[in-house]
């Protein structure tokens, strides 16, 4: 239904509506192994194991995948900063895009 924003307009029948109760599946988090594709853009990347991503979190920021080592289990990733990173190919992450789920 939606709470109402009292801010805008006061009085009955308010037009402005804040919906704010909305069904939400499971995150869908996959390891940085399972990206396939060098270049794949993800965001939120874990750098200790369960934190949830410290890595490109905010609003439209993303990391691209640039190569995956599967001698030391690692994946090189570049930030949104221009930096490269070395993680664990068993860390998790989100896809800003789609096509590789």
């Amino acid at each position: 239904m939606g709470r109402v924003i009292r801010a805008q307009r006061k009085g009955a029948g308010s037009v402005f509506k804040s919906h704010t109760h909305h069904r939400k599946g499971p995150a869908r988090f996959r390891s940085l192994a399972s990206v396939k594709e060098m270049g794949a853009v993800v965001c939120n990347v874990e750098h200790h194991v369960g934190d949830r991503g410290v890595f490109a979190r905010a609003s439209g920021d993303y990391a691209i995948v640039i190569s995956h080592n599967p001698d030391n289990d690692t994946t090189r990733i570049k930030l949104p900063s221009g930096s490269k990173k070395i993680v664990p190919s068993g860390y998790e992450s989100s896809g800003a895009s789609s096509w590789w789920w």
